[in-house]
């Protein structure tokens, strides 16, 4: 009321000093009390939130009580007990000593410490649940559309809460937008379409250029080589199951600079190669090196493809998939083994072969593949292998045995191999697992799609 009657005060006064063109004798000191009386109206709301208010006085607590009882004994005589049945004073609530009006300056600082306490918390909770939440969800359920829509809702929710909690416009803007940067990154990168691991592309981009020397850093994949084609020489002609043995297709994943895919391509009962890669430099030397044969060189028995496998046609019929992939010290360089295997079994057709190698992962591998092949005689270079991402055998054999179409007894095979310094690599039965070794897996003739 006081607030108001000082607002017209000066609404008055400032008419007629325009009307007079005067100042009247007493604006300023108006003014001032105008000033003072809102901040004195601020404090009062601010007390509302408080929880004892000394605004407000109550019965239940034994001071306001005494105060009450003391003006009703100074009130007139013919005031009667109906004219003050609202103002009844009844007995104090309190336990134990009784409590100052508004609680005492130590109680209101302990009272808002724990409020701001517990506010700090309650936004914590809230802004790790926006950050964590998604997050989590995206992990555990992979998928594109999992991303779009956790995104644009929680980025769709968090704005809502930050237009409640700030005021200025700009600052629910960047708050929001700067959230929704955050999450768009995890966002992108859980749900990538590519199983393709960069950091693995870089480094494979920096031996590219000594890929086809046989002394270099990739040498032992040259010795390897010879092997690999034993394998699925073997598997092709001990099978209950009828496996092509002329006009074959291959596809060759993760095919570096060519050495299997270039090996492929000149046999005898090859009708083509595919072999693709991320890699674009890898690549160029692959290229570089077929034109030096005229067998490979414009023919259509050898093509490369600078494209993961994510980015490749999936078939739609039997004519376009393969009688061969091939993954040939690939998977163990895979952020994602499985998900990048169930992207590769609709390329093969009925009755072909998945074959691939990699590494078992025990102790003996670590000893072997880290510590002497990396770390001591530098047979690979250093970081080539990630222990971790080794795959074991039984571990294939569990995959394939749950894909409807693939894992019918006979289908899966493999072949453990050792590195022999002096001699190269020699297939030693078990070695499976501990070591390196080819896996191959037969699809089902009775199926048509992967």
């Amino acid at each position: 009321m006081r607030l108001r009657k000082l607002q017209i005060e000066l609404v008055k006064q400032a008419i007629e000093m325009r009307h007079t063109g005067n100042e009247t004798n007493d604006w300023e000191q108006t003014l001032q009390q105008y000033i003072q009386t809102l901040r004195d109206n601020d404090y009062i709301h601010s007390c509302r939130t408080r929880p004892s208010d000394p605004f407000i006085v109550i019965s239940s607590r034994i001071h306001d009580a005494e105060v009450l009882r003391g003006v009703f004994d100074a009130l007139p005589k013919d005031l009667t007990k109906d004219t003050l049945k609202d103002f009844i004073v009844a007995e104090p609530l309190e336990k134990g000593d009784p409590q100052p009006i508004g609680g005492t300056r130590l109680d209101t600082y302990n009272d808002a410490w724990w409020e701001n306490f517990l506010l700090r918390i309650g936004m914590a909770t809230v802004g790790g649940g926006f950050l964590v939440g998604p997050m989590w969800l995206m992990v555990l359920h992979n998928t594109l559309y999992t991303a779009l829509i956790t995104t644009t809702v929680c980025v769709f929710l968090f704005g809502v809460v930050m237009a409640l909690v700030l005021g200025d416009l700009m600052n629910v803007l960047s708050v929001t937008a700067a959230y929704a940067a955050v999450l768009v990154v995890p966002s992108v990168r859980f749900n990538s379409n590519s199983t393709v691991n960069p950091t693995e592309v870089l480094h494979f981009k920096e031996l590219a250029s000594s890929w086809w020397d046989p002394h270099g850093s990739s040498r032992l994949l040259h010795l390897m080589n010879p092997l690999r084609h034993d394998f699925i020489r073997y598997c092709m002609s001990n099978t209950s199951t009828s496996s092509p043995q002329s006009g074959l297709k291959y596809l060759d994943v993760g095919c570096g600079g060519g050495i299997f895919a270039e090996s492929a391509a000149r046999l005898a009962h090859t009708e083509s190669v595919t072999a693709i890669d991320p890699t674009p430099e890898v690549l160029d030397i692959a290229r570089e090196h077929a034109r030096q044969d005229p067998l490979l060189h414009n023919s259509k028995r050898l093509q490369y493809l600078n494209k993961s496998i994510e980015h490749l046609p999936v078939p739609i019929s039997a004519d376009e998939q393969y009688d061969v992939l091939a993954l040939w010290e690939v998977i163990e360089h895979i952020r994602y083994p499985a998900a990048f295997l169930e992207r590769c079994l609709p390329f093969v057709k009925p009755g072909g072969w998945l074959f691939l190698s990699t590494i078992a992962r025990t102790w003996t591998s670590w000893l072997t593949t880290k510590v002497v092949a990396e770390d001591l005689t530098r047979l690979v270079p250093r970081g080539t292998h990630d222990w971790n991402q080794y795959i074991n055998e039984d571990e294939l054999r569990s995959f394939f045995g749950k894909k409807d179409g693939w894992g019918d007894p006979g289908s899966l095979r493999t072949m453990g191999c050792v590195y022999v310094p002096g001699f190269g690599w020699k297939a030693v039965r078990g070695s499976e697992q501990y070591g390196n070794y080819f896996f191959g897996a037969q699809k089902s003739p009775e199926r048509k799609q992967g």
